[in-house]
């Protein structure tokens, strides 16, 4: 999760709107891709490394967020 607070703000809620506990979430916990847009969100593919655009929020739903892998 992001370090900026406003930002990790934002992902934080998004978790909790998922049904996570925020109190799970640790300064390592991460996303993985599936809960951001390609091209607006980060840039990558599947010859390079994804790398997340300045600002990115997460948007997309994933099951594997309602499961144990919250923190991911």
């Amino acid at each position: 999760f992001p370090a900026n607070d406003k930002l990790r703000r934002q992902w934080v809620l998004f978790a909790e709107n998922n049904g996570v506990n925020a109190r799970q979430i640790l300064a390592t916990s991460t996303l993985c891709s599936r809960h951001f847009i390609l091209g607006h969100d980060y840039l990558g593919g599947v010859h390079y490394r994804r790398r997340l655009l300045p600002g990115a929020v997460p948007s997309l739903v994933s099951v594997e967020l309602h499961g144990t892998h919250g923190s991911k």
